[in-house]
């Protein structure tokens, strides 16, 4: 492919459609990324109706998803610490407590996950991998290496799922960020 081709793809916005449907978004993950901090350089797929550049503005990316994207029904929550995921729906409005991992799989047709590091990653998804989760878009936003990424990825295609990686570096220091490999 040329250059001046895959520039073109690369200005392309993200599109994602379920047809007809509304998507059942569920969200994963309430630590500094989910509760705190949001991407200002990444697009929400165009089914839930917003530019993520209009979305951020220095809020939780789950709070934004509530109060900018076309949600036709509430966000589901989930965290390890269910007080935690209690206490930031009641904060944000618009948004439902899973009480298990295995509840949010079940009702969520998108699942974005913003977790802590990769361990964390890789143990919520271990997790997932044991339940029915084909069919389903899952948006991986945890700062984790590349080769994590393509190994999680294949696996969730292998059982039917599809996958998009947007991570980002919190706040890390780039120094800390790029020891690691993740440049």
């Amino acid at each position: 492919m040329k250059q001046s081709a895959l520039l073109e793809l690369w200005r392309t916005p993200f599109q994602f459609s379920l047809g007809n449907m509304s998507p059942q978004l569920g969200f994963i993950g309430l630590g500094q990324m989910g509760q705190v901090r949001c991407y200002s350089s990444h697009r929400v797929p165009a089914c839930f109706g917003a530019n993520c550049t209009d979305i951020c503005s220095n809020k939780a990316i789950s709070a934004n998803l509530v109060a900018k994207a076309d949600l036709r029904s509430p966000l589901v929550l989930y965290n390890r610490t269910l007080q935690r995921a209690e206490k930031h729906s009641s904060k944000i409005g618009r948004s439902v407590v899973a009480r298990d991992l295995a509840q949010l799989v079940s009702t969520c047709d998108v699942i974005w996950t913003c977790l802590q590091d990769e361990k964390a990653v890789l143990e919520i998804f271990a997790r997932i991998l044991t339940l029915d989760y084909g069919g389903k878009l899952f948006v991986e936003c945890s700062t984790i290496l590349p080769n994590a990424t393509h190994q999680l990825a294949q696996r969730l295609q292998d059982g039917g799922a599809d996958m998009v990686a947007m991570p980002g570096s919190s706040s890390r220091c780039p120094s800390r960020v790029m020891h690691r490999g993740l440049s």
